[in-house]
């Protein structure tokens, strides 16, 4: 009787040791499942707002920018090969950030030079807009302040960052904005701000 017993129990700890895993196993989905279903809807939303955000943008660009820029955005020439408007393919949402938030975009006419003016968008549209080009190609987004803040560095690193700044405004910005930001002619009678008059959001972005 005794060995009975004895052999009982070996089996019964036996039958433990799987069970006790499996009951790991069902208690670790249960816990994914339930951290999936908390975090899911998060970035679905998300997802479906920046989806949303597109296709607004897109609507927008075919009432106002299409004539230009092309139904897709890239670019219209005349059957003389004229330029009307260039490709917006990679430009990214800064340069409608730039161009349409500062009522340059869209112009009344095709010109050599887009004038400031005030902007026809509010920002959500800009946003929107800028939405729909970035999703065209990738490209440059809005900069935001962290970008250029110099806030929280020491004097050392602030000004390591100043002339790393200036190393790239002399190899990327001086064509347009001349060496000392103040603006200049350029050909087919366009002309290029004082970059020393902009605003630190506007100066960081493209021309």
């Amino acid at each position: 009787m005794r060995l009975l017993n004895r052999s009982a129990g070996r089996l019964s700890r036996h039958r433990r040791g799987p069970l006790a895993g499996l009951v790991v196993v069902l208690l670790g989905l249960m816990m994914t499942g339930s951290l999936y279903a908390a975090f899911a809807p998060a970035q679905a939303d998300q997802t479906q707002s920046s989806t949303d955000q597109v296709a607004a943008g897109r609507q927008l660009f075919l009432v106002g920018c299409a004539f230009c820029h092309g139904q897709n955005g890239e670019g219209v020439r005349t059957e003389n090969g004229n330029q009307i408007g260039p490709s917006l393919v990679g430009v990214g949402a800064a340069a409608v950030d730039f161009q349409v938030g500062t009522g340059r975009m869209p112009m009344a006419q095709p010109g050599a030079q887009a004038p400031r003016k005030k902007p026809v968008y509010n920002d959500e549209e800009i946003a929107q807009l800028a939405a729909y080009v970035a999703s065209l190609g990738p490209g440059p987004s809005v900069p935001t302040a962290s970008d250029y803040s110099t806030a929280g560095m020491s004097d050392e690193e602030r000004q390591a960052a100043i002339v790393r700044g200036g190393q790239i405004f002399l190899t990327n910005c001086t064509a347009c904005h001349n060496f000392e930001g103040s603006g200049g002619a350029m050909p087919a009678v366009a002309t290029r701000p004082r970059s020393a008059a902009s605003t630190p959001s506007t100066s960081t972005r493209p021309c």
